[in-house]
């Protein structure tokens, strides 16, 4: 899994309070589920997390930045929280 921390001021909005815990999620097709990064997220005790999943079959092709729900993540993310990829 991949963890990593915002550093960043730039944000837009307001959100304030303790840093969170996003996640993010996808799969390639209809065929795959995320239960296994369910798995991952549950094993590695992550709490109260804000999840950003992509619909099945998001095109694999698109760079990450160009996926919705990514995209939305960035935009929620603020300085202080924890971003996993499992």
């Amino acid at each position: 899994m991949l963890t990593a921390r915002v550093e960043c001021d730039h944000h837009d909005g307001e959100r304030h309070g303790q840093p969170g815990n996003l996640v993010y999620k996808r799969v390639s097709t209809d065929q795959q589920s995320t239960d296994r990064q369910n798995l991952m997220l549950d094993e590695a005790g992550i709490e109260a997390p804000v999840v950003f999943e992509e619909q099945a079959g998001t095109s694999s092709r698109l760079h990450p930045l160009e996926r919705p729900r990514f995209g939305e993540l960035l935009a929620y993310a603020r300085p202080g929280d924890a971003v996993y990829i499992p």
